[in-house]
């Protein structure tokens, strides 16, 4: 058995695809391609695959990591790579394939932080309302949780944030975020620049997952 890591993504026509129907997909594509996929053992065997931290259901990227096991080992991985390629549907893609213990990559649960290219509209937008809106010592949101929705402080969550580009009233932002065990997603944070930021009332648009990161390890 052979563990690969991919590194793919998914454009904006597969947005709405839900991480289920992800995952039926993959390995659909997979068996298409004719590759030897592992299955778990016991009464209901499931491919042996692990995404890093699911995408939500809007959102496309580029930056998406997921393991997956095989019953044998693959020399060339680029051969790999053109194999999945054309066995995959329209909006998905793989950019990398990985062997993580060649590589030296640490696992995927060390993920705690992505990178989101987010847009979101805004009427004359006053200078600098961003950094004011990052200088606040507390940034209290109502957020869903395991136990249910509660008031947050997401401040600790937001690790960059910074204006990219603005074009009349559309604002396009680069925001690396808590993702992972601890998961902030990038609309909260545009609502809570329309609640706290002076000089913001903006509404959100979109967000593009360019990255997945780890603090501390290598995970790609």
């Amino acid at each position: 058995m052979s563990k690969l890591r991919f590194k793919y993504g998914c454009d904006a026509c597969v947005k709405y695809v839900s991480h289920l129907d992800f995952v039926r997909m993959m390995t659909r594509s997979i068996r298409r391609a004719g590759l030897p996929l592992s299955y778990s053992q016991g009464f209901n065997p499931h491919p042996v695959m692990t995404v890093a931290v699911p995408l939500s259901v809007g959102m496309s990227s580029e930056g998406e990591l997921m393991d997956i096991s095989f019953d044998e080992e693959f020399e060339d991985l680029d051969a790999l790579k053109e194999q999945m390629n054309a066995a995959l549907p329209q909006g998905f893609y793989v950019i990398e394939i990985k062997d993580p213990a060649k590589s030296h990559l640490d696992g995927l649960k060390y993920i705690d932080k992505g990178e989101y290219r987010v847009c979101a509209v805004c009427k004359n937008a006053a200078a600098g309302f961003e950094a004011d809106f990052l200088a606040m010592d507390r940034i209290m949101m109502e957020k869903k949780t395991k136990s249910g929705i509660k008031d947050t402080d997401i401040r600790p969550m937001i690790d960059q944030l910074s204006v990219l580009e603005q074009n009349g009233n559309q604002i396009t932002f680069f925001m690396r975020l808590a993702a992972g065990a601890v998961n902030l997603k990038p609309q909260l944070v545009v609502d809570a620049l329309s609640r706290y930021a002076e000089g913001f009332c903006g509404e959100y648009l979109s967000s593009h997952r360019i990255a997945l990161l780890s603090g501390e390890k290598n995970c790609f």
